[in-house]
């Protein structure tokens, strides 16, 4: 009984049911985030999306969950569980919920470094990373933070510590090459790089209120796709990745 169940959670039918499921989620939110930026204090269009998002969150851990092929399958689950807590907070109206989405990229770091551990060559591949981190404080600090009046010193502290966390999760991931599924933690980390990155100058900016139209839905079209990506990790989802070679 538990290996026919274990089966049919890690069947074709069952991906293919999940992302489909994700796609439908993908539009929602993205067409209800259209017509809450144009009609922001709509108070039901916010509600729907206090909803949808926690729930899409779920659904992606409990997909996580369902596969026992890998040891280090709870390291994203447990990513996957500090994102649905963050929007289960934000839902909540509980402040500073980004902090959460520290754990999950905590957890995404130490499952890169699983897939490849630490060598010689990893160091070649940080110095475009530091190039990058450079650039991002430089505009951060001489562009984006000088033309707000209203950011405080733990908000200043919390740019560059939080930008740092993202670049120490794509360099692992790029570090993955020629890894088993390499090209897939690669396209999620540099998506989740892009979207958080972005939700961290909207917040700057005013997140969803003065930030720009095209700013604000580059968050929603990402950041779902995201979620998706990350919980197909070890798993056989539509049979293009090879769980017999993976960690």
């Amino acid at each position: 009984m538990k290996k026919t169940l274990i089966s049919r959670f890690d069947s074709k039918i069952f991906s293919i049911c999940y992302l489909l499921y994700s796609v439908i989620a993908w539009t929602a939110v993205l067409i209800i985030q259209i017509l809450h930026k144009t009609n922001y204090d709509n108070q039901n269009l916010t509600n729907v999306v206090h909803v949808i998002v926690p729930v899409f969150c779920a659904i992606s851990l409990m997909y996580s969950i369902l596969t026992i092929h890998i040891k280090t399958n709870w390291l994203i689950s447990l990513a996957l569980l500090f994102c649905f807590i963050a929007e289960l907070l934000g839902a909540l109206s509980i402040s500073n919920n980004v902090v959460v989405f520290v754990g999950c990229h905590v957890c995404l770091i130490i499952y890169f470094c699983k897939v490849k551990s630490f060598s010689k060559e990893d160091v070649v591949k940080l110095i475009p990373i530091l190039c990058l981190y450079i650039a991002y404080v430089l505009f951060c600090f001489l562009w984006l933070i000088p033309r707000q009046n209203k950011v405080d010193f733990i908000f200043k502290f919390g740019v560059p510590a939080y930008g740092l966390l993202l670049c120490a999760m794509l360099w692992r991931a790029i570090c993955t090459y020629k890894q088993p599924q390499w090209l897939l933690y690669g396209v999620t980390a540099v998506l989740f790089f892009l979207s958080d990155l972005n939700v961290l100058v909207e917040a700057i900016i005013g997140f969803g209120r003065t930030d720009p139209l095209g700013l604000y839905l580059f968050t929603w079209i990402t950041y779902p796709l995201t979620i998706t990506l990350v919980s197909l990790f070890n798993r056989n989802t539509l049979h293009f990745v090879d769980l017999n070679h993976a960690v």
